[in-house]
């Protein structure tokens, strides 16, 4: 069976840094993207920029109730996503004189159970359709440690396995997922 090119696609984290850019990319290319992310009026403000092939939803991915909401939205508008690009991610410092718990938490719920959440709502469509990607972003932090960043690095390294382990389980099935594994990138705010 030969893989095929997705046409449409839904990237989480798409307001700023990569996901932006993808979104960019996708749209130039010829395929229609739904964005996610928290900031509506950055949300807008691409929309207005991508014009009619760029839909949105504003939402938090650690809340337990986003992913049946997208599914929703998704269904409403007809819109049935052959790649899911988790790229949402956000990397506050956790350690400094102490380890600040409440801040690693925040970004593990964000960058890694709020990826596997949105895998979870879509694998049973991309089951049955026997077609779909899940693409993850990543970090070389999944690899190495980071003195500023403990749930940075664990979000990554958690992500990473999942993702090799959910390949292996249902690659059989044609459904693939991927890593992008990036080194440091600038982007605003770093």
């Amino acid at each position: 069976m030969s893989v095929q090119s997705p046409r449409q696609v839904l990237v989480t984290g798409v307001t700023s840094g990569i996901g932006r850019a993808l979104a960019v990319q996708l749209v130039a290319h010829g395929r229609a993207v739904w964005g996610v992310a928290r900031r509506r009026d950055e949300l807008e403000r691409l929309q207005q920029e991508l014009g009619a092939n760029f839909h949105y939803s504003a939402a938090d991915l650690t809340r337990p109730e986003t992913p049946g909401q997208l599914m929703q939205a998704l269904s409403r508008a007809q819109f049935a996503p052959d790649a899911v690009v988790l790229n949402a991610g956000i990397f506050p410092h956790d350690t400094g004189d102490t380890f600040d718990f409440s801040v690693a938490a925040a970004v593990l719920a964000t960058n890694l159970t709020g990826a596997l959440a949105l895998v979870a709502a879509f694998l049973p469509q991309f089951l049955q359709r026997r077609f779909g990607q899940f693409v993850a972003v990543s970090s070389l932090f999944a690899l190495r440690p980071d003195r500023l960043g403990v749930g940075y690095a664990a979000s990554k390294a958690g992500l990473s396995m999942a993702f090799r382990s959910l390949e292996v389980r249902y690659r059989e099935r044609s459904v693939r997922f991927k890593l992008m594994v990036f080194g440091p990138i600038a982007t605003a705010g770093y």
